[in-house]
Order: C-alpha cells, then sequence, then structure tokens
C-alpha cells in the first residue's frame, strides 16, 4: 500500500487545490492497481475544491483509494468532513422522496451544500429529482452571493449546463454537487 499525505494547508487561490487534485491524479495513476491511503494526519485545511475531486476518486476507484472519513488528528477538519459527508457524500436512491419539501429545507438555509449525489441518468424521475437539487442550489447561490439579475443567470447557466452535461455524456450513473461560501472573502465555490 502506498501512502499520499495530504498538505498542513492548501492555498485559497484557485489554482493551489487545482493543482493539488492534478497532482493527486499523477499519484492515483501511478500506482498501477497498489491501494493508495490518502493521509490527512498533518492537515488542519482542506479546500472544497480538493475535497470534492477526491469523493469523485473515491468514487471511481472504490477500493484501490482509502479515503479516511473519521481519522483527522484535528477536529475541526473532522466537523467540516463530517458537515460535508465526506467522502461518499449523500446518496439519494430511487424512488427518489415523494415530498421533497424535506430535501429542499434540509438545504435552502444553510451557507453549504453537502457532497450530494444525484442520479445522472434521463428519466423523468431523475430529471424532476435533479431539478429539485438545483433549485434548492440556486436559491444558496443567490442568497449567500448577493448576486442579482444578469449575472446570477450567468452562474445558474453555468451551473446547469454542466449538470446537463454529466447526464446527457459523462456515462456515469450519478454526478456530483458541492459548493460552500467563504463570506469573509466574498466568493462561493460549487463544483460539479
Amino acid at each position: 500500500m502506498k501512502t499520499h499525505s495530504l498538505p498542513e494547508r492548501i492555498e485559497d487561490n484557485f489554482g493551489a487545490p487545482l493543482h493539488r487534485v492534478f497532482e493527486l491524479l499523477k499519484v492515483v495513476h501511478s500506482s498501477e492497481g497498489e491501494t493508495l491511503y490518502l493521509d490527512y494526519s498533518e492537515a488542519k485545511f482542506t479546500h472544497p475544491f480538493l475535497t470534492a475531486a477526491i469523493s469523485g476518486l473515491k468514487e471511481k476507484h472504490g477500493a484501490l483509494l482509502q479515503v479516511p472519513s473519521d481519522q483527522f488528528r484535528h477536529s475541526n477538519i473532522q466537523m467540516y468532513m463530517d458537515t460535508v459527508a465526506y467522502p461518499d457524500g449523500l446518496h439519494f436512491i430511487w424512488p427518489y422522496p415523494q415530498n421533497t419539501d424535506e430535501v429542499k429545507q434540509n438545504f435552502e438555509l444553510k451557507s453549504f451544500l453537502p457532497i450530494l449525489n444525484f442520479p445522472s441518468d434521463l428519466s423523468s424521475e431523475s430529471d424532476m429529482f435533479r431539478s429539485i437539487l438545483i433549485s434548492s442550489f440556486e436559491k444558496l447561490l443567490a442568497r449567500q452571493s448577493n448576486l442579482k439579475g444578469e449575472k446570477l443567470i450567468s452562474i445558474k447557466f453555468l451551473i446547469s449546463e454542466a449538470i446537463d452535461n454529466i447526464s446527457e455524456h459523462s456515462q456515469v450513473s450519478t454526478g456530483k454537487i458541492f459548493a460552500q461560501t467563504f463570506p469573509t472573502k466574498l466568493y462561493l465555490i460549487c463544483v460539479c
């Protein structure tokens, strides 16, 4: 088994977590079927972009990528990971909840969306349920970012298009959406 240590902290700029994702992809692909264990023992902070990417990698590589979900040395990172449902995210299985008010209420008043796995098939049931999750996400986006008018419409379009592309072209059974606001830094991160 190989071990890959994650850094104590990842810088806040967009390029830093993206660099870490590419670095991790290189390590995963070079492991050639050997199990890879992600070591968070030194981490005091993890970036949402990296967190979402690792969730996707774990789903893709299964048992070949060991990702601890309750072994963080620092309590603040453990609380964060528990809050966002790391590493597997929240799954909704068919038949999807009939009363979606509860699903919407769970997310609409928060400053984040946990890692949500949404069905990516093209059935009408899946399409309706995706719409509910997207609606909750858009309300979070509008409330937290204070975007209005054309800016909000543009961001909504990009997110909708990304989710549609997952459903129409990715050939996977689920997609992921994850979002978190950083009010002091005045930005919102979303990952599909």
